[in-house]
């Protein structure tokens, strides 16, 4: 998967760094380089300063805003979703998207060797052009440098060596990216060579003959051998976005599946009316409920790819609230005049469970209510379990309930 800078981004980024040179150094530059990226790095490499083009780069620019593509990518790649993926950007977005998510250590690659190392936390992130937060020197701007630059050149072929093994026989998705840049149409033909990819997915709104004639040769890769070859044309945001709105549908159904049985056991006086109140959810709120249902606060993101046992308690609850006429609000659920998160404690003290979730209350939730579903009350005030940690405006301010499944049941009449 790759999600590089736009065409429309690129040229803003020449513009600025171009507006920049010339006020500070009052000297004009050529008029065809000051709206094409790669042309305005070949004419600072021509001159032997490309570092100083670096200077007037806006780096600010490439961190701190993520949008729901980038969003989408780093929950695929915290839950493993995905195998891997690849940009071209040297932009953070994906990384801080992952922070947002509660990932705290999310760590990008810049090549094969460094992507093999990666903790398990998380799948790899390979960023084939370099990162604006490590060796911005060696950030690749233009197809001249792979002659003269030994440090990209070399990054690269490792790259390229890892990423042979990884295409092979996998479905791949090309979002937003379609360029005959020489080096990646390589890496993409050896990958062949053992093994085709069994699907290429290219997303793109541009037609096929634009496709076709912009980059032929990635268009005939694409269509190689037997390889099932799909265009999406869309924007990747938007498809991004709504590829994860579809996988968190299906997890939460699974869920709801797997807590049928218990369901049907726990609450015999309730029927299953209509579980279809999901599709209201946008993705956002999807994932603050595969977080809840896999028992993830605000510091941790979902791991989980697939449901898990673990979780069937947690979806026959949800099916009983809803059964008794609760409807989403957001991640929540409202029921007799009730906002209800339910969150899977399997297994935990209901104190740990208080002081693990009380920073979530009032900021990534508004609810007046916390059923958690396998816990076991100690009935011990969470501040006692952590008495070193400082009191919070949140933690002291929140005056809702926590509650056990079991107390649950009697408390909201289920």
């Amino acid at each position: 998967m790759s999600s590089p800078t736009n065409l429309s981004s690129a040229t803003a980024l020449a513009q600025t760094c171009a507006g920049k040179y010339t006020q500070i150094t009052g000297s004009p530059l050529p008029d065809d380089v000051r709206t094409d990226l790669e042309l305005l790095a070949d004419h600072f490499l021509g001159l032997n300063r490309l570092r100083e083009l670096l200077h007037f780069v806006p780096w600010e620019s490439f961190s701190r805003n993520p949008n729901g593509g980038h969003v989408a990518v780093a929950d695929f790649l915290c839950c493993g979703a995905l195998t891997l993926a690849t940009t071209t950007n040297y932009d953070t977005h994906i990384e801080d998207a992952a922070l947002q998510l509660g990932e705290g250590d999310f760590q990008s690659a810049l090549d094969g060797v460094e992507a093999g190392e990666l903790p398990d936390r998380h799948r790899p992130l390979v960023k084939l052009h370099g990162c604006h937060r490590r060796d911005r020197a060696n950030t690749l701007w233009a197809h001249s440098q792979l002659d003269g630059n030994t440090a990209i050149r070399e990054r690269l072929d490792r790259t390229r060596t890892w990423l042979t093994g990884q295409f092979a026989g996998r479905d791949l998705i090309i979002v937003g990216f379609w360029t005959d840049w020489d080096y990646l149409n390589d890496v993409l033909s050896e990958a062949l060579a053992g093994s085709e990819p069994r699907t290429v997915v290219v997303v793109n709104p541009d037609a096929p003959q634009v496709l076709q004639q912009k980059a032929p040769a990635l268009w005939t890769w694409a269509h190689h051998g037997e390889t099932d070859f799909f265009h999406v044309r869309e924007g990747a945001v938007e498809f991004l976005d709504n590829l994860r709105s579809s996988f968190s549908r299906g997890f939460v159904r699974r869920v709801l599946d797997g807590g049928g049985p218990s369901f049907a056991s726990l609450f015999p006086r309730r029927e299953i009316d209509d579980t279809e109140f999901i599709d209201s959810l946008n993705s956002d709120d999807l994932y603050l409920l595969r977080k809840d249902i896999c028992g993830c606060s605000s510091k941790r993101s979902v791991g989980s790819k697939t449901p898990d046992g673990t979780m069937n308690l947690v979806g026959a609850f949800i099916l009983a609230v809803v059964a008794a006429g609760g409807t989403p609000d957001g991640a929540c659920f409202c029921l007799q005049g009730r906002s209800i998160r339910i969150l899977n404690c399997a297994n935990r003290l209901l104190s740990h469970v208080k002081a693990d979730f009380a920073s979530d209350l009032g900021v990534a939730h508004d609810c007046d209510t916390v059923v958690c579903v396998g816990a076991v009350d100690d009935h011990v005030p969470s501040d006692l379990v952590r008495e070193s940690e400082p009191r919070t405006i949140v933690r002291q301010g929140w005056d809702g309930e926590w509650m056990t499944h079991e107390s649950a049941r009697e408390r909201l009449g289920l």
